[in-house]
C-alpha cells in the first residue's frame, strides 16, 4: 500500500482558546465563521474548491464500560442515521506522540443514503483521556462526490457494495489519510485546564 501524500501545507490550529493545538492544512478555514459550532467542538472546512474534506474535534463526556463499548458509542453517534447506510471497515488501536501512555483508537468507515453509490469516508480517532473523564474525538470527513472518485478507490467503498477491494487507497483517501495523521503526530495539549473548567462547569449546572 503506498504511504499517504506527505506534502502538504500546514498551519497551527489553535483549538479551543488554543488549550489544545495541532497542524490542520494551511487552506482550511474554521467553520463557526459561517456557521454556530457548539463550545465542545471545532470544526474546519476547506477554503478552496478542490476537496470538500473536514475535519471535527470534539470533547465528549468520557464513556462508561470497555474500550470496545467506548468505540461502538461513538462510532454510532457519527455514522448511524435513521434511512442512511454504515459500514465500518477498520477499527485498531494507535499512539498520539503528544499523547504518550494514553490509549488512543482509529476506526475507518464510510456512510451514505442506500440508494447512492457515492459515499463520505469517516476517519475517526478517539482518544481515551481517563484522569480527565473525557473522550478527545478527531474525524476527518472525506466526501466521495462522483463516480470517478468512487471508482478511484481502492481501500473503502459504500456501505452496500458487495464486490472485491484492491486495498489501495485513492488519491482522496491518501489525503485524507495524511491530513489525519498529521494532526494526530502534531496534537498537543497545552493547558490540562480546559477539561478541569468542564468538570467544573458540570458540577455548578448540577447545584
Amino acid at each position: 500500500m503506498p504511504a499517504a501524500i506527505p506534502q502538504i501545507p500546514t498551519q497551527t490550529a489553535d483549538l479551543f482558546g488554543g488549550n489544545i493545538t495541532a497542524q490542520i492544512p494551511q487552506n482550511f478555514v474554521d467553520a463557526s465563521r459561517h456557521r454556530p459550532v457548539p463550545d465542545t467542538q471545532e470544526v474546519f472546512v476547506s477554503g478552496t474548491y478542490d476537496t470538500d474534506i473536514s475535519i471535527v474535534f470534539d470533547i465528549l463526556c468520557r464513556v462508561e464500560g470497555s474500550d470496545e463499548e467506548a468505540l461502538a458509542v461513538h462510532w454510532e453517534d457519527v455514522a448511524v442515521e435513521e434511512g442512511r447506510g454504515q459500514r465500518l471497515f477498520n477499527q485498531e488501536g494507535v499512539q498520539v506522540p503528544g499523547l504518550p501512555n494514553v490509549k488512543a483508537f482509529q476506526l475507518t468507515g464510510t456512510i451514505n443514503k442506500p440508494s447512492e453509490t457515492t459515499f463520505t469516508a469517516l476517519l475517526m480517532t478517539v482518544i481515551r483521556l481517563e484522569a480527565q473523564d473525557t473522550d478527545f474525538v478527531v474525524t476527518v470527513n472525506v466526501p466521495f462526490l462522483t463516480p470517478e472518485q468512487v471508482a478511484a478507490e481502492g481501500m473503502l467503498a459504500a456501505p452496500q457494495f458487495q464486490g472485491e477491494l484492491s486495498g489501495v487507497p485513492g488519491e482522496l483517501l491518501q489525503a485524507g489519510l495524511a491530513i489525519r495523521d498529521k494532526i494526530l503526530d502534531t496534537l498537543r495539549v497545552v493547558n490540562w485546564g480546559l477539561f478541569v473548567a468542564g468538570e467544573e462547569e458540570e458540577e455548578e449546572e448540577e447545584e
